[in-house]
């Protein structure tokens, strides 16, 4: 299993691979598998912005899963869903002034209570500002919805939450077929506190693509 980094935090962007108990990174040969003539039965998981990166990338996905994901962040248009653009471009500009204060609302509206075991992510320090600041201005007119319209419905799954404060469930609603969402009852950082609210939900998908039963 690969995962594609971005780089916010200590570990550096970049591909990595789980080795059953921590991520490592990934040799040459395996980063390769990226690469859609190298992978043609990949299956991408991306949380949050990470599932709109999944569907910016060249690759043949067997199965597609989001959690929390979306593919507009910003409400383009008015009546539309997602968050005001002047809200982000507001997050933007105090980044850079005021970062501690930035990260520590977003942490507080991403989770359900603090991430005593992951206390390292709170430390403003190890935040790689300038990497999370292009990726915050892509949010701005990013809109993958056309490419996530092309892929087949069946081989897609995405969880969403009424308690997530990032992505609506109103922004979720309007970017996923509802017969192809479930509910996870977590906050935005679910993946990362509550992992087991996702496992058999992402188990099916994965033997279904695989032709092999869950464990």
């Amino acid at each position: 299993m690969l995962g594609l980094e971005q780089g916010y935090f200590e570990r550096a962007a970049g591909v990595y691979e789980w080795t059953g108990n921590r991520w490592e990174d990934a040799q040459s040969e395996k980063a390769l598998l990226f690469d859609p003539k190298n992978s043609p039965a990949a299956i991408g998981i991306g949380h949050s912005l990470g599932f709109a990166k999944l569907l910016e990338m060249p690759m043949h996905w067997a199965s597609l899963i989001s959690l929390h994901g979306f593919t507009r962040f910003t409400a383009h248009e008015k009546g539309q869903s997602g968050t005001p653009k002047r809200l982000l471009e507001r997050m933007l500009s105090k980044l850079s002034t005021h970062p501690d204060a930035v990260l520590q609302d977003f942490w507080t509206r991403a989770e359900d209570h603090a991430l005593t075991a992951h206390a390292h992510f709170r430390r403003v320090d190890t935040v790689k500002l300038e990497k999370l600041s292009l990726d915050l201005h892509a949010m701005l007119e990013l809109d993958c919805t056309p490419t996530l319209r092309q892929f087949p419905e069946h081989q897609l799954l995405a969880m969403c939450s009424p308690e997530d404060q990032i992505v609506s469930p109103d922004l979720a609603s309007d970017t996923f077929p509802a017969q192809r969402m479930q509910k996870a009852m977590t906050a935005h950082s679910g993946p990362l506190i509550s992992p087991k609210v996702y496992t058999s939900s992402v188990a099916q998908v994965l033997s279904k693509t695989l032709g092999q039963p869950p464990v």
